[in-house]
């Protein structure tokens, strides 16, 4: 947190230091998980949907589900776009470092290894992301 601030070019008269005023701390919310969960969704979708028969708890949870997904989906492929891409430009450069010294083989068994372990890791990533998402706009 900045408890002072330089100000300086601003006035000819000051050149010094100024406190800033206390700023306003967040107070802790008393609402359920659910209830922050039914502000979120209404915030992000608006009223809530009542079709097909739907209650309320479920087309909540329809469309929480659907965004989770979509939001996960889309880190995950960056994800794994970012950092093949580099694991490959790591790999080539070792490659031409050791000329001669790492066959053609290696280097194709050691860009798939990577990127097993990055699908594994991306998958983990976008499990994480769709948890939190879901519980964001559900409350569970």
């Amino acid at each position: 947190m900045i408890k002072r601030l330089i100000i300086t070019g601003f006035s000819k008269k000051f050149k010094g230091v100024k406190k800033l005023p206390a700023q306003k701390v967040p107070t802790g919310s008393s609402t359920s998980a659910f209830e922050a969960g039914q502000k979120e969704f209404t915030k992000r979708f608006g009223e809530k949907p009542q079709f097909m028969g739907f209650s309320h708890a479920s087309a909540t949870s329809l469309a929480a589900r659907d965004l989770a997904f979509k939001t996960a989906t889309k880190k995950q492929y960056k994800f794994l776009h970012k950092i093949t891409k580099r694991q490959r430009g790591s790999i080539a450069s070792y490659a031409k470092a050791h000329k001669g010294q790492v066959s053609l083989k290696g280097i194709k068994k050691a860009k798939t290894q990577a990127f097993t372990k990055t699908l594994k890791t991306a998958d983990e990533k976008a499990k994480r992301i769709f948890l939190g998402t879901h519980k964001k706009f559900t409350g569970r």
